[in-house]
C-alpha cells in the first residue's frame, strides 16, 4: 500500500504580493509548489501585527485576506500590536477568531515573557481556545521577540499560570534549551546548534 503522509506547516510567513526591496517573503502562488513538493497540505500563516509588520509577511489584514482566498491550503493566527490597555486584549483576540484566525502569533514583542500585556495575552488566547506561537529573544533589545532568562523561568512560570492556554515555542533561544548544556550568553542562546540533536 502506497501512502503519502500529508503535513501541516505550523509557521509560515508569506506576502500577499512580491516585495521590491527589504526582506523577501514569498507569495501564496511562489509557496504552493514547494508545499506541494514537500507534502505539505496546510500551512498557518504567521502575522506580524495589527498594524503592518516589520518581520517577513504580513499583518492580521492580508494573513486573513490571503487564507480566506485559499482555505484548502492556509489558516491564519493572529497577532497583536502593543498598544491599548491590556484589558483591550481580549476583545481584539476575539474579533480576530470571529473573522476566522485559529491561532495567536508569531509573538516577536521584545518584552518580558511575563509583562502584564503578553499575560493578557495568554489569559484571552486561553479562554478563546487559540495555542499561542513565541519567536524568543535571549535579551532585551536583541533583535526581536519575547524575553527570557537562560533555562526560560519565566515562561516556567507562564505554563504554571495559564494551564488552558497551549504555548508553542519557536526560535533558537527556544531550541537552546532542548540541550543538556544550553548556552547562556545571548550570543549562544542564539546561534543554530551545531552538533546532534
Amino acid at each position: 500500500m502506497n501512502t503519502v503522509c500529508r503535513k501541516i506547516d505550523v509557521h509560515m510567513h508569506l506576502a500577499p504580493a512580491a516585495r521590491a526591496g527589504g526582506v523577501p517573503a514569498a507569495t501564496p502562488a511562489q509557496m504552493l509548489p514547494h508545499m506541494r513538493a514537500l507534502g505539505i497540505r496546510k500551512a498557518l500563516l504567521m502575522s506580524s501585527g495589527e498594524s503592518a509588520g516589520t518581520i517577513p509577511g504580513a499583518g492580521n489584514e492580508p494573513c486573513r485576506i490571503m487564507a480566506r482566498q485559499d482555505p484548502d491550503h492556509f489558516a491564519w493566527a493572529c497577532n497583536l500590536d502593543h498598544r491599548g490597555s491590556p484589558r483591550t486584549v481580549e476583545a481584539r483576540l476575539a474579533a480576530c477568531r470571529e473573522h476566522g484566525a485559529v491561532a495567536v502569533g508569531e509573538l516577536i514583542l521584545n518584552l518580558p515573557v511575563d509583562d502584564p500585556f503578553l499575560q493578557a495575552v495568554y489569559a484571552a488566547a486561553g479562554k478563546l481556545g487559540l495555542p499561542v506561537t513565541f519567536h524568543f529573544s535571549p535579551a532585551p533589545g536583541e533583535g526581536y521577540g519575547v524575553v527570557d532568562a537562560p533555562g526560560l523561568p519565566g515562561l516556567e512560570r507562564m505554563l504554571a499560570a495559564y494551564p488552558g492556554t497551549v504555548f508553542v515555542g519557536h526560535s533558537c533561544p527556544f531550541w537552546a534549551e532542548i540541550s543538556g548544556d544550553a548556552p547562556a550568553s545571548p550570543a549562544g542562546r542564539s546561534a543554530w546548534s551545531s552538533g546532534p540533536v
